[in-house]
């Protein structure tokens, strides 16, 4: 989405791709949230030097300054004018004609990957049961969460991370065999 957005193209262009150790040097796969904060800020970096990039070749072509270049509907043009070239054509003069050999090269933008980023999430999730005193059963009558989640990128993915969170502590606590050491605090 984020490249989508950076790129003013339509989702549907973008490829994402993972796993493929012929066409990415390294990763760290997926690790449950953590996957989001640091695949998009790595895909963040590596879209501001691909932008950088594409301003800055098609200023050259197009005879403007890199920061008068605005990206737009698949292609970068001067702001205010008519004056553009598509992403294709970009990527295309890219690899030479009347790039001069120290600007030549494929249009690509990348970053390491951000394996190390803190994130300091908080949140609370409060609760109302009744408990059947002679079956044992539980009733959630209410459950009420409020969540620091940070800048939403994708409110489905999101709530799916929420609704799951919620699911799995239920699970542990209703239905699982979670013992408690009281001489460990285990």
């Amino acid at each position: 989405q984020g490249v989508a957005a950076a790129l003013d193209v339509p989702l549907e262009r973008i490829e994402v791709r993972q796993g493929d150790t012929a066409a990415i040097g390294s990763g760290g796969g997926t690790g449950g949230s953590s996957s989001t904060i640091i695949s998009v800020t790595t895909i963040h970096a590596a879209t501001e030097k691909l932008v950088a990039r594409i301003k800055a070749l098609a200023g050259h072509l197009l005879e403007a300054a890199p920061q008068d270049i605005a990206l737009r509907a698949g292609g970068a043009e001067i702001a205010g004018t008519d004056r553009r070239l598509s992403l294709s054509e970009l990527a295309v003069s890219a690899q030479g004609g009347a790039i001069p050999p120290e600007r030549r090269g494929t249009l690509a933008g990348q970053a390491k990957f951000a394996d190390q980023i803190a994130s300091f999430p908080s949140g609370v999730i409060v609760a109302e049961a009744e408990v059947d005193a002679e079956t044992g059963g539980v009733a959630i009558d209410r459950l009420v969460s409020m969540q620091d989640v940070g800048t939403v990128i994708n409110a489905q993915l999101v709530d799916g991370q929420m609704q799951g969170g919620i699911a799995q502590c239920l699970g542990q606590a209703l239905i699982e065999t979670c013992t408690y050491d009281r001489a460990s605090a285990q």
